[in-house]
């Protein structure tokens, strides 16, 4: 018997990276990729290096880059390569014979103006063009695609038999038998002289298969005529002579102990879709109850089976009750429903229009010491952001000074994967080249800090994916403490069960520093001179021991136009401490078209004061800080320690 262990077929990719650099885009891209929600993969990165290649987590296949390239392209692995295409033309040139059984070849060329260009030369027609964009927007940067002559984007991109439209598996896409088929079913339609068959086992009258008819395939009640089968189980004899498609159509609703242990209950779930012959392949959705989207061990149980984890509240499962084979009053007094697993992946199967209920359980429920799971199935497809809602996160995310260039792929990488971003309307428009047409924008004003958390929380709560953006780094005069301080004193308990991470950026500070030389080179502190939050006596005293201390001194919100007093007296309190000729570095509008930098003394702070604003960010050195000239720009450095002389030699050391 076929085993149902295995999760969902994924796709090899393999990333080829030949520089350092281009080694750092790829571990990023393959971090991503095993956390994203846009499909399953399984990545390998290939890199040269002094003692031959060496492969991630991997034994080398290859002793040379091109060889291994042309090995991992005939196994029907993804390529993604970022380097030059000739790398890859020469590479692959002798590989190519058939377009529709080739997988795709993508060539990331790095980073320009506009960000990384990512372009597909292969398979763009199944599954190259639609990863291309999304290995763009996960890069910050732009699919590049060519189409053949008199073909629209979406002609040219269509679902195919390897390609399937979203949530649509196909069986064994990697193995040889599989992929003969493939080529066989294509040319049949290709030449139309013998119609090819499809049908769908179980009697399920699926809807939704308009795709293959759209390839040239026609509907058959007769198996034995069908070259493609469409099943939402695993058949003890499959027949090698038919490709099998999994539909989206059914859900695993799960309902699980505090506490339950992950393991056991993959091991368990595992032995009961074996039983009964359910594709995992099949499954659109992990499902049960929102007191449980925190629950670590659905979430082990979902990431096994590359599953997305929605959840209902119990007034949505209460109407399911009349479908449930085992009603029970203890889980209704528990958690206000008369059912978890039943309820879920029914409440899941109903039309997302009009609610009607249209599923019924192929499994029923089913009990372990420490949980329970049921299988419904739908009549049509079932796409897994339409059921319920998912967990919720809250993403502080930091986008560095402002350019471009200056955020993280990591950034880039959240905002990508957020359903609404939030943030002060102008840090939004630092990253409007980020924002794509179906995410949310929301806007606060300046000063609105706390309604930014609120609104954000409240909405991660609803379970959106949310991007709190924050300007330099998110932990530092930011959002991310603030957002911190909100969830440790709710009492809401959606708030205490969101999934909540921080995204840092580049402060202000480090930028000034690494514009400016080495300002920040041995210890230092940061004061904001904003009383707003802090009472004045408390930075002053700051600022004395700081100086006192001989830190470098990064001075931020050093003057506004009502607080336009605290600078003056910072300065008096720091004089007494540094040499008037002691350096410092003034940077205004960092990241930004109107960025303006430049290394002054003490003494020429004290001048021009009346420059400095909110935007500008202010490091003072230490006793040891110097500035130098290349060219016609000064410099400034703090040395990494004190000279100390050897009281026996008299050497400096």
């Amino acid at each position: 018997m076929m085993g149902t262990s295995s999760v969902k077929r994924q796709r090899a990719v393999a990333i080829f990276a030949v520089t350092r650099a281009a080694r750092d885009v790829a571990e990023s891209l393959k971090n991503f990729l095993h956390d994203s929600k846009i499909g399953d993969y399984e990545v390998k990165i290939y890199h040269p290096a002094d003692d031959g290649l060496q492969i991630s987590a991997e034994p080398a296949l290859g002793k040379n880059f091109a060889e291994s390239m042309r090995q991992a392209f005939a196994r029907g692995e993804i390529i993604v390569a970022i380097c030059s295409t000739g790398i890859v033309i020469r590479a692959l040139a002798p590989l190519l014979s058939d377009k529709m059984t080739e997988p795709p070849v993508l060539v990331i060329a790095q980073a320009g103006e506009g960000g990384a260009s990512v372009i597909p030369l292969l398979g763009g027609h199944h599954g190259g063009n639609q990863f291309a964009h999304e290995i763009a927007a996960i890069l910050g940067g732009r699919a590049v695609i060519s189409n053949a002559s008199g073909q629209s984007a979406d002609e040219y991109s269509r679902p195919s038999l390897e390609n399937p439209p979203p949530g649509w598996h196909l069986a064994a896409y990697d193995a040889p038998g599989t992929r003969i088929m493939l080529k066989k079913i294509y040319r049949q339609l290709a030449e139309g002289e013998s119609p090819v068959f499809y049908h769908q086992v179980g009697g399920e009258n699926g809807k939704n298969v308009a795709w293959l008819e759209k390839l040239g395939a026609q509907p058959t009640p007769n198996p034995d005529q069908a070259a493609i089968a469409i099943v939402t189980t695993v058949s003890p004899d499959p027949s090698p002579a038919k490709i099998r498609l999994y539909p989206p159509r059914l859900v695993l609703g799960v309902g699980a102990s505090r506490g339950a242990d992950g393991k056991k209950l993959i091991a368990w779930c595992e032995r009961v879709l074996d039983e009964h012959q359910i594709a995992p392949a099949a499954l659109v959705a992990l499902a049960s109850i929102d007191l449980k989207s925190d629950e670590a061990a659905l979430h082990q149980l979902a990431a096994h089976y590359a599953l997305p984890l929605r959840f209902f509240t119990a007034a949505q499962l209460l109407p399911e009750t009349p479908f449930l084979t085992e009603p029970s009053d203890a889980v209704f007094q528990a958690v206000g429903c008369y059912g978890v697993a039943e309820a879920a992946a029914l409440a899941a199967c109903r039309d997302a229009v009009t609610g009607e209920a249209q599923g019924h359980l192929v499994i029923p429920k089913q009990k372990s010491p420490d949980a329970t799971l049921a299988v419904a199935i739908a009549p049509h497809d079932l796409r897994a952001a339409a059921i319920g809602q998912g967990r919720g996160s809250l993403t502080v995310v930091g986008i560095g000074p402002g350019a471009a260039e200056y955020r993280s792929l990591a950034a880039n990488q959240a905002i990508a994967q957020a359903d609404q971003i939030v943030g002060y309307g102008l840090y939004l428009d630092l990253i409007a080249d980020l924002v794509r047409p179906w995410q949310k924008r929301v806007g606060f004003p300046l000063g609105a800090e706390r309604a930014r958390v609120e609104y954000a929380v409240s909405q991660a709560a609803l379970g959106q994916n949310i991007a709190l953006v924050s300007s330099g780094d998110a932990g530092i005069y930011a959002l991310a403490s603030l957002a911190c301080e909100f969830l440790a004193e709710s009492r809401d308990p959606a708030h205490r069960r969101l999934e909540f991470s921080v995204i840092p950026g580049i402060s202000a500070m480090q930028s000034l520093a690494a514009k400016l030389g080495g300002a920040i080179g041995h210890d230092f502190a940061a004061i904001s001179l904003s009383d707003l939050l802090t009472p004045w006596p408390v930075i002053a005293q700051r600022l004395h021991h700081a100086a006192a201390g001989d830190f470098v001194i990064a001075l931020y919100n050093p003057r506004s136009e009502r607080r336009d007093w605290q600078l003056a007296a910072a300065l008096d309190i720091i004089r007494p401490f540094r040499p008037a000729t002691t350096p410092v570095a003034i940077g205004q509008n960092l990241g930004r078209s109107d960025e303006n930098c430049a290394v002054t003394d003490l003494a020429g702070l004290q001048h021009n004061q009346a420059r400095i604003d909110m935007m500008t960010v202010i490091i003072i050195g230490n006793i040891s800080s110097r500035q130098f000239r290349l060219g016609d720009r000064k410099y400034m450095f703090t040395p990494r320690g004190y000279e100390v002389t050897n009281s026996k030699t008299g050497e400096k050391k």
